[in-house]
């Protein structure tokens, strides 16, 4: 079965009734498919509604090369975002870059339409924008807070853990989206979120609160796991300036027994 098909720079060989024809006939949920190249056309706008139909159920499918397509705009781009929420898209390399710099098509409501994509999106780890200067920060935000959403320690859990790539150079990016990035790179995502909650949750002894105010054998489980190594260190400490008595067994178990209780709670936990 066909893995990779390579249909990029075919000028103005194919026609856009040709481009058309040419997405019924993908539609086959039963493809081997891996890779398409349909960089360097003129597909436009037009095309990318049909085109989304047929990738949909093309569950095969980990990379697509879309740039240097200069017909797709902005409205186009935002449509394509949407085969990355489909439950069968499996892509995890897509190329949107353009070369054609007179072209402002990728800006920041293509970005945030992708960022909203990525929410509930496992899969990608690539997303190819080129060297473009015109995305300013309320883009890079959006992407930054679907990767890392700071909001509670659930939000952070079930972010985005899976992109690892933009493609821009890390100078022109927030630190934060660098951060996730990088994160991400590790191929176990437990303990990706781990180190995001630890880091951004709990930064500097932030919301510490919250630990204070955990049952005894909940928060035994939850220093376990933040002193698995030493990215929870820190946390540590500030817990332990917080809450000294809890550590300090000797006394407590002297004064009224709360320290072996405590000790023993621990234990079993």
């Amino acid at each position: 079965k066909l893995k990779e098909l390579d249909l990029s720079f075919t000028e103005e060989s194919v026609s856009a009734a040709g481009w058309g024809t040419f997405f019924v006939l993908l539609r086959n949920p039963n493809s081997a498919l891996e890779k398409l190249d349909l960089s360097g056309n003129s597909i436009g706008d037009e095309h990318v509604a049909s085109m989304l139909d047929a990738l949909a159920n093309m569950s095969s499918l980990k990379c697509l090369r879309l740039d240097d397509n200069p017909s797709i705009t902005a409205s186009g781009w935002r449509t394509l975002s949407n085969l990355l929420q489909h439950p069968n898209c499996s892509l995890e390399e897509l190329y949107l870059e353009d070369d054609h710099y007179e072209n402002d098509y990728i800006n920041d409501d293509v970005v945030i339409a992708f960022a909203h994509a990525l929410a509930n999106n496992l899969r990608l780890k690539s997303l190819h924008l080129g060297d473009i200067t015109n995305i300013t920060s309320r883009g890079w935000s959006a992407l930054a807070n679907v990767l890392c959403n700071k909001s509670s320690i659930n939000s952070i859990y079930t972010s985005n853990h899976a992109l690892q790539l933009c493609s821009i150079p890390e100078s022109d990016l927030p630190r934060d989206l660098v951060s996730s990035l990088q994160l991400n790179q590790n191929n176990i995502k437990f303990e990706v979120a781990r180190q995001k909650i630890i880091w951004h949750h709990f930064s500097n002894g932030d919301n510490i609160q919250e630990l204070l105010e955990m049952e005894l054998q909940v928060m035994c489980h939850a220093i376990a796991w933040i002193g698995r190594d030493g990215t929870g260190f820190p946390l540590l400490y500030h817990l332990v300036r917080s809450m000294p008595a809890l550590f300090d067994f000797d006394s407590q178990g002297k004064a009224n027994g709360t320290g072996a209780k405590r000790q023993r709670i621990c234990e079993k936990g």
